[in-house]
């Protein structure tokens, strides 16, 4: 392989659009909630490439764009395939809710709460999600925020600060904790 380490991590955020299968057609489809999402990333990206307000804007314009393009991945990894739908009910009834917290991770966000947007009660909701992902809500929640943290960490300068901020974790200690448990660093 002649990549480089970083044309590899490219490459791997790039997938949607290079990565072809029989279904492709060129086109993620987008919800109404994951639009909005990406219009505020893209306005994020361009405010800090227009602004150049910061010390760091590179880093700051460059953190948008990899939550972009994380959100853009994990869209293109939900897309069924064609004649792959033998996913089972509850698989289909967490999916707005993957999505929503895909979309919303940045968000406090409680069991509770989400009950109540996708009008059902807590054990229903817990259950469904459960046996869809293999994990409780607040843990998947928790990993993605991770996994989005880590990502910034190692692809920018942003200030840990400003990262948990960006990704839902309001107390950096917390942050810390979470990192060390699910990272081990």
């Amino acid at each position: 392989d002649s990549f480089t380490k970083t044309e590899r991590q490219d490459l791997y955020w790039l997938k949607p659009f290079v990565q072809r299968k029989a279904a492709y057609w060129g086109c993620l489809t987008l919800g109404p909630v994951s639009t909005q999402r990406a219009i505020y990333l893209f306005e994020g990206v361009n405010y800090h490439l227009a602004n150049q307000d910061v010390w760091n804007w590179p880093c700051q314009a460059r953190s948008f764009l990899l939550e972009l393009l994380f959100l853009l991945e994990r869209i293109s990894a939900a897309s069924p395939e064609p004649a792959t739908s033998a996913l089972s009910d509850s698989a289909r009834e967490a999916d707005p809710i993957v999505m929503y917290l895909h979309t919303h991770y940045q968000d406090k966000i409680s069991v509770k709460a989400l009950a109540k947007k996708f009008h059902t009660n807590r054990t229903t909701l817990t259950e469904q999600f459960r046996e869809a992902t293999g994990v409780p809500v607040i843990t998947y929640l928790i990993q993605l925020r991770i996994r989005l943290a880590a990502l910034m960490l190692r692809d920018t300068t942003l200030t840990i600060s400003q990262i948990t901020d960006r990704v839902g974790f309001n107390d950096i200690s917390h942050f810390g904790r979470m990192f060390r448990k699910h990272t081990g660093f």
